[in-house]
């Protein structure tokens, strides 16, 4: 093996084996009261993050799968937190916290689902079909983006090589989510599909609830519910997607050892796009297939256009993502890797 891959193992093992090991202290936490519970979740969510520091800030892709991780952990935390004060008790032995604790499958991080995800009804035979369909598939993905890298007309328009990437995203998070679905169902679990059809949306709010749903839920059961849910909708969607812009501004920046705001912006973007939904829905529903097609049309645009600021953060961590020369940041950036001798 190669020795500068050697060399990555140990800090990534670190930061890995610590992640786990604070997830696994917090079972002890959760027989704790209420008020000591949250206090030691804002500890342990602190900790957790810090983890993937633990990365030389060089390894840009090793820091963001540690901090993919640390976040499914962070995830697994806060929703045992709230099942906790919920159920007024937690019956669950360590042994089931550690099962818990397995991050497989992918983002199944609320008890409820993971519970429901136990009840198997589609035959193996399926299962099967679609992990191999999905393991075929999914390396054509990759050849097609590493292809891209030698067209000469994506190079000359950012614009083009933007709306290529984002449609060959969607295809590949489709492709995974058939993979995701036959690979869990033969390891035991009968889970939803992770990605559920995007490109039928016909709505911003739409295309969300379809989009990574397990997060969706974990957000819903989280966040959406105990702020009001359906009674203050308005609420619930401004703190679902403000949650989720810290988030995922906290991971890149992180992963990146660089504060620029992009990831915020986008998903604080969503919250006018969601809110207004309803109102596109009634405008879709009013004509015949013209007012349906152009309401389509309105939601895919929207996301594309706003997903440049989600892509930088991304096209950092995975420099071959664009073929053109993505444009400069348009607020700047603070870095806080440390310099390099």
């Amino acid at each position: 093996m190669n020795p500068e891959v050697l060399d990555t193992l140990p800090p990534l093992i670190s930061a890995l084996l610590a992640g786990e090991t604070i997830g696994l202290i917090y079972w002890f936490a959760l027989r704790r009261p209420p008020g000591a519970r949250n206090t030691l979740l804002a500890i342990s969510t602190l900790l957790l993050f810090s983890t993937p520091l633990l990365i030389p800030a060089s390894l840009v892709r090793l820091r963001a799968l540690a901090m993919f991780l640390a976040a499914d952990v962070f995830f697994k935390l806060v929703d045992a937190t709230r099942r906790a004060r919920e159920y007024q008790a937690s019956s669950s032995t360590f042994a089931d916290w550690l099962r818990f604790l397995i991050p497989f499958p992918i983002l199944l991080v609320t008890g409820e689902e993971r519970q429901a995800a136990r009840h198997l009804t589609t035959p193996l035979a399926v299962a099967a079909i679609r992990f191999a369909v999905g393991l075929i598939v999914f390396p054509f993905c990759w050849v097609a983006l590493f292809a891209m890298q030698h067209s000469d007309l994506l190079r000359t328009s950012f614009a083009l090589d933007h709306v290529v990437k984002v449609a060959l995203f969607v295809l590949t998070l489709e492709v995974v989510n058939i993979l995701s679905l036959g690979l869990d169902r033969l390891t035991g679990f009968e889970t939803k599909p992770l990605i559920n059809r995007i490109g039928i949306s016909r709505t911003p709010a739409e295309f969300w609830l379809r989009y990574n749903t397990r997060i969706h839920a974990w957000l819903t059961r989280n966040v959406f519910i105990p702020v009001g849910g359906f009674r203050r909708p308005v609420r619930g969607v401004f703190l679902v997607f403000f949650v989720s812009a810290v988030m995922h501004e906290a991971a890149f920046d992180i992963a990146l050892s660089r504060v620029d705001g992009y990831q915020f912006s986008f998903f604080v973007l969503q919250i006018p796009a969601v809110l207004a939904s309803p109102a596109l829905e009634r405008f879709a529903k009013r004509g015949g297939i013209g007012t349906k097609i152009l309401a389509h049309v309105i939601t895919i645009a929207w996301l594309v256009a706003t997903a440049v600021l989600f892509f930088r953060g991304v096209g950092q961590i995975f420099p071959f993502l664009y073929t053109a020369e993505p444009p400069p940041p348009l607020f700047g950036e603070w870095t806080f890797a440390p310099a390099p001798h």
